[in-house]
């Protein structure tokens, strides 16, 4: 019976999902992740800088690869990518714009995207597909060093005006803005057509190059971005609850995340804090991909600021407990489960935290 009773409810959330779809297009790198576990001691081989993101040539990226053979997972990401994954299993129709390489990577890619329904605009270029290895350390953090290939040869990427029919959001992914010509075309296509746009700052790097150019896209073509509070610290100089303040006179929705210390977002005048959920993380990898992928669809589905940050922080509670992106369909059943009972349209979201019972997975019950 309690199967049963499972098996109608989840339908009843897929009906509902449906019926409040949107349609979401990503600008973003196309790139295979291998991920690994190692100790602190093997990272401090590579680098003495723990997390962090760097770019490295082909040569040296197969020579890591060489190294850590036969221990590494793979899926497809990309930051953009994992935006997209989450939005999908939401429910959203989705697409992903960028480049791929000729090669056996780039095939893996498409495949494994389109199994997942997502529509897939990829040229091919000259240079292999963008990969990353992914160093996780006992304590969850995440180092990453990176062959961007095709993924950032994108100065001469086609953006047919048919990518952008019936679109509702266009999300940028902040690695995209080492290619600022091509990014400012993207949303200026975006906005001709009346989109929503938003953007993920995504890189503590790319912001002290682009700081000038970040502020002249979020005041004239973004709509939403998002930022953690390295990043937040790094654009302004202040503190989160105060870059929020500082980001929404430029653009109409500012999120700053904070990890486990929750998230501040403000809209106008308006500013909420939202916590987040307690767990053992055992992977980072994505946490604020899928934070924003939770956000977005909740403010595409006129939820509130404060509703919008809970329902990012529930999907991000799964994935650092997942090693990699792909959260499984028992994961996905749970959210959907929980953003049904305790989520409903227009419900205030304080209430998961009321009742520490609910906090529990279904599997514990």
């Amino acid at each position: 019976m309690r199967s049963i009773i499972r098996l109608t409810v989840l339908l009843v959330v897929f009906a509902f999902i449906k019926l409040n779809a949107s349609q979401v297009l990503s600008l973003s790198a196309a790139i295979v992740d291998h991920l690994v576990f190692v100790e602190n001691e093997e990272l401090f081989g590579i680098t003495q800088e723990k997390g962090g993101w760097a770019s490295i040539d082909y040569e040296t990226f197969c020579n890591y690869l060489k190294v850590i053979e036969g221990r590494t997972s793979m899926c497809p990401g990309g930051s953009g990518v994992n935006v997209i994954k989450g939005l999908s299993r939401l429910g959203n129709k989705c697409a992903v714009v960028g480049k791929i390489g000729p090669d056996k990577m780039g095939d893996y890619f498409i495949e494994q995207l389109s199994r997942k329904g997502i529509m897939l605009f990829l040229e091919k270029g000259v240079l292999p597909t963008g990969q990353a290895i992914c160093f996780i350390t006992p304590d969850g953090q995440r180092t990453f060093r990176a062959y961007v290939g095709a993924s950032h040869s994108q100065s001469d990427l086609k953006l047919d005006v048919s990518f952008f029919q019936d679109i509702d959001l266009f999300h940028v992914e902040g690695y995209q803005l080492i290619e600022p010509d091509l990014v400012l075309r993207s949303l200026k296509a975006a906005k001709a057509l009346n989109i929503k746009t938003s953007i993920d700052l995504a890189n503590v790097e790319l912001i002290r190059r682009f700081r000038p150019f970040i502020f002249e896209i979020l005041e004239n073509y973004v709509d939403i971005v998002l930022c953690n509070q390295d990043e937040a610290l790094e654009l302004t100089g202040l503190e989160p609850k105060e870059v929020c303040a500082f980001l929404a006179k430029y653009c109409p929705v500012a999120v700053v995340t904070m990890g486990e210390k929750g998230c501040w977002t403000q809209s106008g005048e308006e500013q909420v804090f939202a916590p987040a959920f307690f767990v053992a993380p055992i992977d980072t990898t994505g946490a604020g991909d899928y934070f924003a992928s939770g956000f977005l669809d909740g403010y595409l589905k006129g939820y509130s600021l404060h509703s919008s940050s809970l329902q990012g922080a529930l999907i991000a509670s799964y994935v650092v407990r997942t090693v990699g992106t792909e959260l499984s369909q028992a994961s996905w059943d749970e959210i959907h489960l929980k953003l049904l009972w305790r989520f409903p349209a227009g419900q205030d979201l304080m209430s998961i935290f009321r009742n520490k019972d609910r906090m529990l997975p279904l599997s514990a019950r």
